[in-house]
């Protein structure tokens, strides 16, 4: 199996614990959607489990009542992924961890970071716009500014 839908079904921290077996079990799973589940302080074991995961690309947790204390421990065990977790698109959208969402850029890899909702605020936005290293561009690309011109010109 390469992907899994089990979002809205509720099934809180016993659920949580199920999903890890099963991730733990999937070694082709690349995608995760377990949205809408009230898995709360049980998201950061998921988020462990996706760290250790090496094909792992998207995990959703959107809706899931993630405070700021497991949105802490999700991204202290996705940052610390020995290599990078692979991970790449993250939605934890509609969760209320507030600031706590401005250390998901510590994690490494990422190409989409959804926090729709999460309320983030301005220190945590600033706390996001200044971990975000820029984006190099593929070695052999030049980008060709000879035919710039100025605005109005």
């Amino acid at each position: 199996v390469e992907s899994i839908d089990v979002s809205g079904n509720g099934f809180g921290a016993g659920g949580a614990e199920s999903l890890v077996a099963i991730v733990r079990s999937s070694p082709q799973l690349s995608k995760l959607d377990a949205s809408q589940n009230n898995l709360r302080a049980s998201a950061a074991l998921l988020a462990e489990a996706a760290a250790s995961h090496g094909s792992l690309r998207s995990l959703a947790m959107s809706a899931n009542a993630i405070g700021a204390s497991a949105c802490t421990a999700s991204v202290e065990a996705l940052a610390a992924a020995a290599g990078g977790s692979g991970l790449a698109e993250l939605n934890l959208s509609h969760n209320a961890f507030g600031r706590a969402g401005g250390g998901l850029a510590a994690v490494p890899g990422l190409s989409s970071l959804r926090l729709a909702s999460c309320a983030v605020g301005a220190a945590g936005t600033t706390e996001l716009a200044s971990s975000r290293r820029p984006v190099e561009p593929p070695s052999g690309h030049v980008h060709d500014t000879s035919t710039t011109r100025p605005l109005g010109g």
